[in-house]
């Protein structure tokens, strides 16, 4: 009788001792082992016996494993007829076409095969090494769930010419899955590829991974087409970053976008490329918002990421991406990083706006940093958010902005969201005063599910004050285990260092700790009742500090002999000399029932 239940196997004696060929579902990962040729042999004697076997996952990532040990492997394996769903992970080895060719001649014989997963990123496969695999993909028709990672390699045209003509005759996937990170195609690989692609018309999920590969508007004007013609794609995942891509390229694939009416997912990267609002030609500042107005055709999207930062999109493509979020009704997870694009009030304003609409989402981050906006751009963000009641998990950030009064900005009226369990504020590197977070204290008394927080405040000037309404909000905090407090360079002294010790001992369930309050100005002698306050925390497991020259927290005994924290994470990157980082490491080795020292030096 043939068992059913999954083996998962991370040792290999676990592996070569059990009786395989009763089983039909096998997994075999070994990472970062040197697998020798002889143990090979043995993988390859049990696999033999693996009769019934119908899925076979093997993932021996960063072994040192050449072509002669893949050769090994496969080596009499022609007769697992059963075989529909095979899993290969070499990721980060010595394979070349020898390898890669045996594989191939493999999956020649296993006709069944409808789920295929082959991964060999950095090895050292080359343009004519995919001849073997090519056929077997020719001859594998019934093939529906296929991905192929060959990032950094060393792939171009003529290697991508080669794959596309498998591709070309999978006609069956609804499933793909495509990286080519970090070769060498240009603008004709990537063309070649996509087109490939296009004619796989049964897609519903497709993932397309072309980062850094120096491609230009060329061949991503050929995305349309693929949008055009996969029109029952569901799920759409293409990472573009770092490349050679403009307003052009971009509005490409907005006007793609048009024809997915089916659309329910889509993560779009195309950060650090030169996608601008301004160019010579006047009919460019159109062409550049059609990314953002393509986006508003999925009105049957629930999931949005979007990473565009480090771009030049201005305020003319924010207001575009905010008009069409205001027609994505049904919106409930999005991830939208917008850093450093120039963006300043005005295309602020019409994303806060287009968030208005999306009533239902439950989880927001909100990238804005390091752009051009006031006061003014953060208010519009708040009346947007306060459409937004159903968010249990917001992250927002605003950092580098010259703001004066950021958090408040946001809103008291948003305060009175009361589902929120994940809060995430970074606003560092402004010029904020204890007015300007004064809505957290009613943050955290109104948010009585909140389990995660993290507040990033430093380089501002909120002083004693505003760690005292930080401390007060965090004594409501009752059901908080993860937080987060970056206060350093505020000119805290004493009475608000006092205030955030007596907030933390009412976070009662806290178990992880991140704290940063360097460069501030408290004594010794309270920075030693921080850490008794820690020491009594009964649930306090990992502790993550930042420590600078003389570290008062070691001076306490009651943190030194604590019975709760097992793990302490140390970053002594801002010591000044690497006798005070070294100093650092020998006093956290004398808390008694430390188990993990994590030790950041630079």
């Amino acid at each position: 009788m043939i068992q059913q239940q999954n083996n998962n196997f991370n040792k290999l004696e676990d592996f070569l001792k059990s009786n395989l060929s009763q089983q039909n579902n096998i997994s075999l990962s070994l990472r970062n082992q040197n697998v020798s040729i002889k143990e090979i042999a043995l993988i390859n004697l049990s696999l033999q016996k693996c009769k019934e076997i119908q899925t076979l996952n093997i993932s021996l990532i960063n072994g040192n494993i050449n072509d002669q040990q893949i050769i090994q492997l496969f080596n009499n394996l022609h007769e697992l007829n059963n075989l529909s769903n095979l899993g290969l992970n070499f990721n980060y080895n010595n394979i070349s076409e020898q390898g890669l060719n045996t594989i191939g001649q493999f999956l020649q014989k296993s006709n069944n095969i409808s789920t295929l997963k082959l991964c060999f990123t950095e090895n050292s496969i080359a343009e004519d090494n995919f001849s073997e695999l090519v056929k077997a993909l020719k001859q594998l028709t019934n093939i529906q769930h296929l991905e192929l990672e060959f990032g950094l390699n060393e792939l171009s045209l003529s290697g991508v010419k080669q794959l596309a003509e498998g591709l070309n005759k999978c006609q069956s996937l609804k499933h793909l899955k495509v990286w080519l990170h970090q070769n060498s195609l240009g603008s004709d690989g990537a063309e070649v590829i996509i087109q490939a692609i296009s004619e796989c018309q049964n897609l519903t999920n497709l993932e397309l991974n072309l980062f850094q590969n120096d491609i230009g508007d060329q061949a991503i004007s050929s995305l349309k087409t693929i949008l055009n013609k996969c029109t029952k794609l569901t799920a759409v995942d293409i990472v573009l970053s770092d490349n050679k891509i403009s307003h052009v390229g971009a509005s490409a694939i907005g006007e793609g976008l048009q024809y997915c009416q089916n659309l329910q997912s889509l993560e779009l990267y195309l950060h650090e490329n030169i996608i601008s609002e301004i160019d010579n030609d006047d009919s460019s500042d159109q062409v550049a918002i059609n990314l953002g107005l393509g986006i508003g055709y999925l009105q049957n999207m629930t999931k949005l990421i979007l990473f565009l930062y480090k771009n030049k999109i201005g305020n003319k493509g924010a207001k575009a991406l905010g008009e069409g979020l205001s027609r994505c009704s049904n919106l409930i997870d999005s991830d939208i990083n917008l850093f450093h694009n120039h963006i300043g009030d005005e295309g602020v304003t019409s994303i806060g706006q287009g968030l208005s609409k999306c009533s239902k989402l439950t989880t927001l981050k909100l990238v804005l940093s390091e752009n051009k906006i006031s006061d003014i751009g953060v208010t519009a963000v708040g009346q947007g958010l306060i459409q937004c009641q159903n968010l249990t998990n917001l992250y927002i950030f605003f950092q580098n902005q010259n703001l004066s009064e950021g958090i408040t900005k946001l809103g008291f009226e948003y305060s009175q969201c009361t589902k929120l369990n994940a809060l995430t504020l970074h606003f560092s590197g402004n010029q904020i005063d204890c007015q300007g977070i004064m809505p957290l204290k009613e943050w955290f008394r109104n948010c009585q599910d909140l389990k995660k927080i993290n507040i990033y405040l430093y380089e501002n000037q909120i002083k004693d004050d505003g760690a005292i309404i930080i401390g007060t909000g965090l004594s409501f905090c009752h059901q908080l285990t993860d937080l987060e407090v970056i206060l350093w360079d505020n000119q805290i002294q004493d009475l608000g260092v006092k205030a955030l010790r007596e907030g933390l001992e009412k976070c009662i369930n806290l178990q992880v700790l991140k704290l940063n309050l360097i460069y501030n100005d408290f004594s010794n002698e309270e920075g030693q009742k921080i850490g008794v306050t820690l020491s009594k925390l009964p649930f306090l497991f990992t502790l993550k500090i930042v420590f600078f020259q003389d570290e008062m927290f070691f001076k306490s005994l009651e943190f030194l002999n604590c019975k709760n924290i097992k793990m302490l994470v140390m970053n002594a990157s801002f010591c000044a000399t690497y006798r005070q980082r070294v100093n650092h490491k020998r006093q956290s080795l004398k808390i008694r029932r430390l188990v993990n020292l994590n030790n950041i030096l630079s």
